[in-house]
C-alpha cells in the first residue's frame, strides 16, 4: 500500500510541476510559432515542422515496437521444463 501511495504522490507532484511551469503554453508556442521556450530563438516553420514530425515519428515508432514486442512475448513457446520428454528410467 505504501508503494501505491508513493506513486500517487509523485505523480501529483509531477502534475503540479508541469502545470506550474507552463509546459503546455511553451509547447503550444513552439508548435504554432516555432519559439523555443526560455530563449529568443525563433525557428522557421519548416524547421519546426521537421522537429515535430521527427519527434512524433519516433514516439509512434517506439509505441508500435513495444506493442509488437509485448505480442511476441505472449506467443513464446512453453518453458523448457514443460517440453522435456519423459525420462525412460525414472521408475524401475
Amino acid at each position: 500500500m505504501t508503494q501505491v501511495s508513493v506513486i500517487i504522490y509523485l505523480s501529483l507532484a509531477l502534475l503540479i510541476a508541469v502545470f506550474g511551469a507552463n509546459v503546455g503554453n511553451s509547447l503550444l508556442l513552439f508548435m504554432a510559432a516555432g519559439i523555443l521556450p526560455g530563449t529568443n530563438i525563433v525557428l522557421s516553420s519548416s524547421m519546426s515542422l521537421a522537429v515535430i514530425s521527427a519527434t512524433s515519428g519516433l514516439i509512434i515508432f517506439k509505441l508500435i515496437r513495444n506493442i509488437v514486442l509485448s505480442y511476441h512475448k505472449t506467443k513464446q513457446p512453453a518453458k523448457v521444463k514443460n517440453r522435456l520428454p519423459r525420462r525412460r528410467f525414472s521408475s524401475i
